[in-house]
């Protein structure tokens, strides 16, 4: 499963973010409906023919894509919370979804590409078992410095039978 590259799809999203969220406030039914009804007007302008992009770049709260259109790049199962992935993973490529709300917002969410699970290519992954297996070299040669020096080392252990030790402990203190 290392070079497993799992089934994906590449997402873009517009965030009406909870102000709680940002600011860490206390979380309110305006603070709420706020959100929802921006996200609302864009579902609308959407619906009117304007463009998701555009879109994305006015009105989404998501600072980290709003720039590059909501674009997320590739998504797999796992890497975002559950209710966004089930909406996004239902999707037809090029279809856009219904408001969804996670606890952080109200999404729009748009599947661009899917690409099935598959397993690179040996070139692709190359570099990488190299230098897998060049620490694996590194750690077993340091592990058998370690357990020779070890072996070379005369380390005597001593048994207080009569509790000499002790009994000068007490005296001292």
């Amino acid at each position: 499963t290392l070079f497993v590259v799992p089934a994906r799809v590449k997402a873009s999203h517009i965030l009406a973010i909870f102000p709680w969220v940002e600011d860490n406030s206390e979380e309110t039914e305006e603070g709420k409906e706020e959100a929802l009804e921006k996200i609302k007007m864009v579902k609308d302008k959407l619906k009117n023919g304007v463009d998701f992009e555009v879109l994305a770049r006015q009105y989404s709260d998501d600072s980290a894509s709003a720039a590059s259109g909501g674009d997320l790049g590739y998504i797999s199962k796992g890497q975002m919370i559950e209710e966004f992935e089930e909406a996004l993973f239902s999707l037809d490529l090029g279809e856009v979804s219904e408001i969804v709300e996670t606890k952080y917002g109200f999404h729009i969410i748009k599947g661009f590409d899917r690409q099935e699970e598959y397993i690179q290519k040996f070139d692709e992954v190359e570099e990488s078992i190299n230098a897998y297996l060049l620490n694996l070299h590194k750690m077993e040669k340091r592990e058998d410095f370690i357990f020779s020096l070890i072996e070379e080392v005369n380390i005597e252990y001593f048994t207080d039978v009569e509790g000499t030790l002790n009994s000068t402990e007490e005296e001292s203190e």
